[in-house]
């Protein structure tokens, strides 16, 4: 068990392990590194339920405008693709739900 994903890099670099399996927004970041140019992706894109809803934010309960004024962007982002263009060009990979 690791602290963080950048931990389990280091150990994957020194080879006491064999191998991390983490979302692929980091593991794109991490091989774009030059320090990391022996390490690839293996295996499937795994994707669905069991894997988590993806990312959060936190707004007090009592911002219910601000979070109105979140959900409707969100959802305006989402639909005319403006999500799924910027995780395409900061992560390398399609993210959207």
């Amino acid at each position: 068990e690791y602290n963080n994903s950048a931990d389990a890099i280091l150990d994957l670099q020194a080879e006491r392990i064999d191998a991390v399996f983490d979302d692929i927004t980091f593991a794109n970041t991490t091989l774009s590194r030059p320090e990391n140019n022996n390490l690839a992706l293996s295996g499937p894109l795994m994707s669905g339920p069991i894997w988590g809803g993806g990312e959060a934010m936190g707004v007090r309960l009592t911002d219910t405008d601000l979070k109105a004024k979140l959900d409707s962007a969100i959802q305006a982002a989402l639909a005319d693709g403006t999500v799924k263009k910027l995780s395409e060009k900061w992560f390398k990979s399609d993210v959207t739900p």
